[in-house]
């Protein structure tokens, strides 16, 4: 992770860094490096006074990828769906999350998103941890 990547577009006030096919071996490489869950957020530290906001997209998975964009973030943001393959992922990645606000970084809040077109709520069918813990419902 050493070489830095450019800024592919600049469009209203927004710059982008999309992923790419070398975002793959970012993962393999974690393995092996220090301090591997604080790489991006030595990055992203020194991007803060340059930004309002920074965002970054992780994918559904709990690597050090995901566990590297939990210690480098202050919120985030979970969609789901009222499905089951949807709340399961949404319980494992609750309870990453908390290891993470323990053991690395204790400021991390998260917001869920329900993405409900039927008359289920995912809100009903939301595991028991989420009942038990901070998690609050915003509209």
């Amino acid at each position: 992770m050493s070489k830095i990547i450019a800024v592919a577009s600049q469009k209203g006030g927004v710059d982008v860094i999309p992923g790419s096919i070398e975002m793959s071996a970012i993962e393999m490489n974690l393995v092996s490096t220090m301090s591997r869950e604080y790489v991006l957020k030595t990055i992203t530290e020194q991007l803060r006074e340059d930004y309002d906001y920074i965002i970054v997209d992780s994918a559904p998975s709990l690597g050090l990828m995901t566990l590297n964009v939990l210690a480098a973030c202050d919120s985030v943001l979970i969609p789901a769906t009222p499905e089951y393959l949807s709340v399961k992922g949404m319980e494992l990645l609750l309870h990453t999350i908390m290891k993470i606000k323990r053991r690395i970084n204790p400021s991390i809040s998260w917001c869920f998103c329900n993405f409900d077109t039927s008359s289920t709520s995912l809100l009903k069918a939301r595991p028991a941890f989420c009942r038990n813990s901070d998690f609050q419902r915003v509209s």
